[in-house]
């Protein structure tokens, strides 16, 4: 059982929408992470160490992690969109 294309298009929407906002969302902590050690968060360093108790730290590894996940599926998994279709 297949779907059809509309079907298809939307699901594939709701995916861009959710690898958009987890971009934005690591982003920001990207910032703050960086802000809050006195890093510069422009600068494209390929390796930075926060400090341990860097709370954006763990919440920018965490979104980009599922970003990167979600991201690198070669199917779109309609668990991960529930929370954007709310």
């Amino acid at each position: 059982m297949g779907i059809s294309s509309t079907e298809f298009m939307e699901l594939f929407a709701l995916r861009e929408e959710k690898l958009d906002r987890l971009w934005k969302e690591a982003r920001s902590h990207w910032r703050l992470a960086c802000e809050l050690d006195g890093l510069d968060p422009d600068r494209t360093e390929t390796f930075v160490v926060f400090s341990e108790d860097n709370p954006h730290a763990e919440e920018y590894g965490r979104a980009i992690a599922e970003w990167g996940r979600i991201k690198s599926s070669k199917f779109i998994d309609t668990t991960d969109l529930v929370e954007v279709k709310e």
